[in-house]
């Protein structure tokens, strides 16, 4: 069945340009008492590419957005160019990607593969439930030529079933060339739970994900002719990594050195969910990875009404990570999307709120999960098969709503603000004050300027912060002018302006009932 047609643009978007290249951010002074931009003084990773560090990146899961079968037994047709990844050059999907200022697009896996796209069967060429290698190069091109950049999902530390090199197992056994390519068992009475004569280590005990032996040298000449034929013949321009933190960091700097004889500017993020990402992110490893520590107080400080705990984690973030340029997100295809964990205050200013920790008040680079603009909803399930991931990965809304459109117009005017005034990309954050519903973060990037946002979760407006809180810092002292305001999910026209003097925020006609306003310094 072929997919629907892609979301028009929203008729109030912002006018179409592409992405701009920011500059490096420099350590010119900040002001007297402002922050570095590395409050954590770490040394930094191996350089990361500018096109990459200074995007707004925009996940797309292709098997989903394209509404692919759930199974691939290798042998039905190929999908049409007019049916998938094809269309990823098309247009209607490029305008709407440059609306929002899209720099970067991330597709989850897109090769050959028997259901998920994490189960590789053929790691050459693209999954025939969305077209061909040749369709995806023609693609690349296009998007290439709106200045978007193109990272794909790599995922090698395990494989499918029907990958050549397990499949030469079952059928050979001990007498395969390939055994050495896996954990393998061949003792008396070892089986697995496909019925095979032998059993072999699978990835978190899925026995559908044989694990590739990742010290073998023909396993690592094998991932590494992947990388490069993606980079230098398809053109891509770089590599997310998948559950990078289970594979030795020695595999990674081998895996780099080859990524970087391909492409000189190529980019690496790896997958990070555990432990500590400096070692990963690491000079001679990776650029970049996932902060899944920052990502769930971004939107359970809303649920919860406990900026607490997303203060906690900035500053945490900031202690630890210092210097790093880690990838943030509000969800992703393994995590429930943000509408739906935000509930009805989605549609009240939750949608705002966190889209504006997001985007406003993070220091990596931000990545939204396709159709998260417009507030698609989806939970996943735990009970496991063809529909444990589905809900997350459905195809985007081919007519949005009034709501729907709304919410997307929100989400472009605060990029628009990202591109519009440097310092909310670049400048380093500091929490201002805070207490349990109410939030100011400040950011100062030298001649690019200081700006503070306010937040305020609760379902009351608010003269100001409590006098409990932390004074502001003096260094923030002045007259600072509004730029964006939200408040219940309406946006606010004129935007108030704000003072800071003697330890207070005072903003023109108090801090409205779930809001975000972000104020630039006079």
């Amino acid at each position: 069945m072929a997919p629907p047609p892609l979301p028009p643009l929203s008729p109030t978007s912002p006018p179409l340009a592409s992405p701009p290249q920011v500059p490096a951010p420099t350590t010119a002074d900040h002001g007297s008492g402002a922050p570095s931009p590395d409050p954590g003084g770490h040394a930094p990773p191996h350089p990361m590419p500018a096109w990459a560090a200074d995007s707004v990146w925009y996940q797309i899961f292709p098997l989903g957005y394209f509404d692919c079968a759930h199974a691939n037994d290798h042998q039905g047709p190929t999908r049409s160019a007019s049916e998938g990844l094809a269309r990823l050059g098309d247009d209607d999907t490029l305008d709407h990607l440059v609306s929002l200022g899209v720099g970067v697009v991330l597709l989850n896996p897109i090769v050959e593969s028997d259901t998920h796209g994490y189960d590789t069967a053929d790691f050459f060429e693209v999954d025939r439930r969305l077209g061909t290698t040749e369709d995806f190069r023609a693609a690349v091109k296009k998007i290439h030529a709106r200045g978007i950049r193109i990272v794909l999902d790599g995922v090698f530390n395990h494989v499918g079933r029907n990958h050549f090199a397990f499949r030469d197992v079952r059928d050979k056994g001990q007498s395969s060339k390939y055994c050495g390519w896996f954990h393998l068992d061949f003792s008396d009475g070892a089986s697995s739970p496909f019925g095979d004569s032998f059993g072999y280590d699978a990835w978190e005990g899925h026995a559908d994900l044989p694990r590739l032996n990742l010290d073998h040298p023909d396993v690592v000449r094998h991932c590494h002719d992947v990388a490069r034929f993606w980079l230098s013949d398809v053109g891509v321009d770089g590599w997310r990594l998948d559950v990078a933190h289970e594979i030795s960091p020695a595999f990674w700097r081998g895996f780099r050195a080859a990524c970087l004889e391909a492409k000189p500017d190529m980019v690496l993020v790896g997958e990070l969910i555990h432990g500590d990402y400096t070692a990963y992110v690491a000079e001679g490893v990776l650029c970049s990875g996932t902060n899944y520590q920052l990502s769930w107080p971004l939107w359970h400080s809303l649920v919860d009404r406990n900026y607490y705990e997303l203060v906690h984690s900035l500053e945490r973030s900031q202690n630890l990570y210092g210097g790093l340029k880690l990838l943030e997100f509000l969800g992703n295809h393994d995590t429930p999307r943000l509408a739906s964990r935000l509930g009805d205050l989605a549609g009240r200013g939750g949608h705002e709120l966190a889209l504006g920790g997001l985007l406003l008040g993070t220091e990596g680079m931000p990545c939204l999960y396709y159709g998260d603009e417009y507030g698609m909803e989806g939970w996943g399930t735990k009970d496991g098969g063809e529909e444990r991931d589905r809900d997350l990965r459905r195809p985007p809304p081919t007519d949005p709503t009034d709501e729907q459109r709304r919410r997307s117009d929100a989400c472009a005017a605060l990029l628009a603000l990202r591109r519009r005034a440097p310092v909310f990309s670049r400048g380093a954050v500091t929490v201002a004050s805070n207490s349990n519903e109410q939030m100011v973060l400040a950011r100062s990037a030298g001649e690019d300027g200081t700006a503070i946002i306010a937040f305020n979760c609760a379902e009351e407006a608010q003269d100001g912060l409590p006098d409990y809180c932390s004074p502001i810092p003096g260094w923030l002292d002045g007259s600072y002018r509004g730029e964006l305001a939200y408040a219940g999910g309406t946006r606010l026209d004129p935007v108030p302006r704000a003072t800071v003097a003697g330890g207070k925020l005072k903003v023109e006609g108090g801090i409205p009932a779930l809001s975000v306003i972000a104020f630039i310094k006079e």
